[in-house]
């Protein structure tokens, strides 16, 4: 439904951003945050060549790709800060799901 999307994705910013306070906090690798940063841009560009540009093969393109950049994040993170991981998680479980919904409407729109 689409009220669920609002809440959704307040809830996985709020994660994503104390992941990011986490990792700060505990003086991580500055490569973390960047990747933090590219993730968020390669989200946002999702946006645009999904909806904007009505383009599903380039958001497909995108979204695998900011799969790939959340999973590393994800692997990354773990490693030095475990909680921080683990606040990404329900960003990765959602992308996965979105994943499917634009490869599904690349292929059957």
């Amino acid at each position: 439904p689409n009220g669920a999307f609002p809440i959704a994705w307040s809830i996985i910013y709020i994660c994503m951003g104390l992941s990011l306070g986490r990792l700060i906090e505990r003086g991580a690798d500055k490569t973390l945050s960047v990747l933090w940063g590219i993730q968020l841009v390669v989200n946002f560009l999702w946006s645009l060549l999904f909806f904007a540009f009505r383009n599903p093969f380039l958001g497909l393109i995108d979204i695998l790709l900011l799969d790939i950049l959340v999973w590393i994040y994800i692997s990354r993170a773990y490693r030095k800060e475990k909680a921080a991981a683990l606040l990404f998680v329900p960003y990765f479980l959602w992308l996965l799901l979105a994943t499917y919904l634009n490869g599904y409407v690349y292929l059957y729109n």
